[in-house]
């Protein structure tokens, strides 16, 4: 009717829908949307344009009007020459083009395309222009099911013998070719399944949500190089050509190079895939509570605000109910890491294994976060094992011990700064990330809790009680009687860890001009300042 025809081959495993709404009567045309798992569908129309058609591309453009946002693919001989820009047809052609957005797919987008040529055909006086389009990215994280045929029962002598038996005389006597087809099908598949039946395998892959498939077909080629290269290298231990042994070390080269890329690709997917969830997380805060999801800002705001400003009457609720008598036995299981001598090793000891943990966590996802991210985690998941209740046990723990939390707060500081384990640190790298060292940082806890005892009452009152200022406790008028405070006497050594008296002696030995600061944000920032000058002279070489 129109000189021409179209026509389109659809693999049979590929789900698919027949847009023959989009058909028009003026020319031949095919459309299919094309259906994807996990992934938008893609539109695909097989058009021909007889050589004097006139309106063709008006046509066209009415048909694509309630297409929509959705990647369309249009194929086939619209008998356009190309190379006569100032031809109707050709204007008619680009104007088509930049009404929809459409580009040449080959030449413009080389990355959506894998393979490209020209295919001799005799079923056209034109051959086949044809171009092989990437899937796109799936995530490869569910195993496959591989349907196969059973061959361990198989006989190629039986199956012809099987065959031979069948009576075949309607389908060589047959006039119409589908029923013939359909006959010979029936009778062929049930011996062969008879004789191979099929059988499903599931093939393991890997499950990791951050994979897709171009890292799986990366793989594959770096394992297939892989074994070339094994199997050229035995080769060589037989032979001294230079040629082989030229071509082992090419094959070496080219495993290096896939296995270096496959590792690129693994972090560059997780990186992404990490940040992806921590952006939609952050973006979307919702909170679940009673079987009901809260998705409002306003409505998470004053539900964080009533959870928080209730959360120790909560509990204190969920707090076991006692007799009201409290033996040894409760004593040791609520003090279990005090020590009889007032040894407080094994609470240290607990926070090193955790500090321990939780810098080799980072370690691990160093590389698929930034650096103040990372710094941000450290904070959130280490920084508070150091400071919980360090004005309690730290200056009852042993050297060793000291030494070992200051060993692991050096490995999380070369961790954040990017250091090899072998680097040196200095006040500079400390200084960089804004932090103390491990008993600088105690000795800042400590003081900040003085300056409350000496000018606030935001203390319980028993603490002001066992920090006795130095004018309250006399009359002599020296340097430091209204600013120091009086140091206890202990009749043993294990009253010297006590907080009451270290906490006096560091804060009797901190400048004036500290001491009598007005504020106490003022007071922490002059404290941090002097600490640190303190320890740039004391650093160890």
């Amino acid at each position: 009717m129109y000189g021409g025809g179209v026509c389109m081959y659809i693999h049979k495993d590929t789900k698919f829908i027949i847009r023959t709404d989009l058909n028009h009567v003026s020319f031949e045309t095919v459309w299919v949307e094309i259906i994807f798992e996990r992934a938008k569908s893609v539109l695909v129309g097989t058009i021909y344009r007889p050589p004097e058609q006139s309106g063709f591309y008006d046509t066209l453009d009415g048909c694509l009007a309630g297409v929509g946002e959705v990647e369309t693919i249009l194929i086939g001989d619209w008998n356009t020459d190309m190379q006569r820009k100032n031809a109707p047809v050709f204007k008619s052609f680009s104007g088509f083009c930049d009404l929809h957005s459409f580009s040449q797919l080959i030449t413009q987008h080389p990355g959506m395309i894998s393979g490209k040529g020209v295919i001799a055909c005799g079923l056209s006086d034109h051959y086949m222009i044809f171009c092989t389009r990437k899937k796109l990215k799936q995530r490869a994280g569910c195993h496959k099911t591989v349907t196969s045929r059973d061959l361990k029962t198989y006989s190629s002598e039986a199956f012809n013998l099987e065959l031979e038996s069948l009576d075949w005389s309607e389908e060589l006597s047959g006039t119409q070719v589908e029923e013939t087809w359909l006959g010979f099908k029936t009778k062929f598949s049930t011996v062969l399944n008879n004789m191979a039946p099929l059988r499903t395998t599931r093939v393991k892959n890997r499950a990791e949500p951050w994979m897709h498939s171009d890292i799986l077909t990366t793989m594959k080629t770096r394992d297939k190089k892989c074994s070339e290269f094994h199997k050229s290298q035995s080769m060589l231990t037989k032979s001294t050509s230079s040629e082989l042994q030229a071509h082992v070390t090419e094959l070496k080269l080219q495993r290096n190079r896939l296995r270096n890329d496959v590792n690129s690709m693994i972090k560059t997917a997780k990186k992404n895939f990490i940040n992806e969830k921590l952006r939609l997380q952050f973006s979307n805060i919702n909170i679940k509570t009673d079987n009901t999801l809260i998705t409002d800002k306003l409505d998470v705001a004053n539900y964080l605000n009533i959870f928080f400003t209730n959360i120790a009457t909560t509990l204190v609720n969920k707090l076991p109910s006692h007799s009201g008598h409290f033996g040894v036995e409760h004593i040791l299981a609520y003090y279990n890491n005090l020590g009889a001598n007032l040894s407080c090793d094994k609470m240290a000891s607990s926070v090193i294994k955790k500090v321990n943990q939780r810098t080799r966590f980072l370690y691990r996802i160093s590389s698929l976060v930034n650096k103040n991210t990372l710094k941000t985690l450290a904070g959130a998941l280490i920084q508070g094992y150091y400071d919980y209740a360090c004005t309690s046990w730290y200056q009852s723990t042993s050297k060793a011990l000291k030494t070992k939390l200051q060993t692991s707060q050096n490995k999380l500081v070369r961790l954040l700064l990017d250091l090899t384990s072998r680097t040196h640190l200095t006040p500079a790298h400390f200084d960089n990330l804004g932090w103390l060292r491990v008993d600088d940082r105690v000795q800042q806890l400590a003081m900040g809790l003085v300056y409350k005892i000496h000018y606030t009452t935001k203390v319980p009152m028993y603490m002001s009680k066992y920090f006795p200022k130095v004018n309250e406790y006399h009359d002599h008028n020296t340097r430091g009687s209204s600013t120091n405070h009086v140091k206890p006497r202990f009749g043993s050594k294990q009253g010297l860890n006590t907080f009451r008296n270290y906490a006096t002696s560091m804060w009797n030995a901190l400048p004036t001009a500290v001491k009598e600061c007005e504020s106490l944000l003022t007071f922490k920032t002059s404290l941090k300042e002097h600490l640190r000058e303190t320890a740039i002279r004391n650093w160890p070489l």
